[in-house]
């Protein structure tokens, strides 16, 4: 059912595997995940968003990855997302798949993401940025943005949980599903 905002609710199957540990994350994913798909990784200094393909992850100027700066990790494509997150013993993970497992209600939302205007830095790479400074450099170019209408977005997936007790639903977790722009679509 999509409703006026653009939320959409529906019933999938989806199962969790939780990672307690993770020693080796590129090995670790690479276990886990199926590629290609998308990655961010939140570090203390910096965003990154590329891709993750056979068994490496790509981002702008080979930029790498370094598990003493990470604080969060999501590798996402259409069917699942691996997050990985740093605490106090280490990295730990969850993987979510859906078309499996148990079924669950969900809803789907289009989160508009910061830029509306862009910079191609070629080989696919595009800058997108705001006047005030906030900006995002992502894998992929063939895309409008301005301050109207054309914009991007992530779509994300949020589960239900319902609360047998009190009768209250909520939200028990959220993945990121996909880039999309204004026509839902990424060429």
């Amino acid at each position: 059912m999509l409703v006026a905002n653009g939320l959409e609710l529906k019933k999938i199957q989806s199962k969790v595997v939780i990672i307690s540990e993770i020693d080796d994350l590129k090995k670790t994913v690479s276990s886990y995940f199926e590629s290609p798909a998308y990655a961010v990784a939140y570090l203390t200094n910096e965003v990154l968003i590329g891709k993750f393909i056979n068994g490496e992850f790509e981002f702008y100027q080979n930029k790498k990855i370094n598990p003493d700066y990470l604080i969060k990790l999501r590798i996402f494509n259409l069917r699942q997302e691996l997050l990985v997150w740093q605490t106090e013993e280490g990295l730990k993970g969850r993987l979510r798949i859906d078309e499996e497992g148990e079924e669950t209600h969900v809803v789907d939302a289009r989160q508009v993401l910061w830029g509306t205007d862009k910079e191609d830095y070629g080989n696919g790479w595009t800058r997108i940025f705001e006047e005030r400074g906030t900006q995002l450099i992502l894998p992929f170019s063939k895309f409008t943005v301005d301050n109207k209408k054309n914009r991007l977005f992530i779509r994300t997936r949020n589960y239900v949980h319902f609360n047998s007790e009190t009768h209250l639903a909520t939200y028990n977790d959220c993945r990121f599903i996909e880039f999309l722009d204004s026509k839902n679509q990424l060429k």
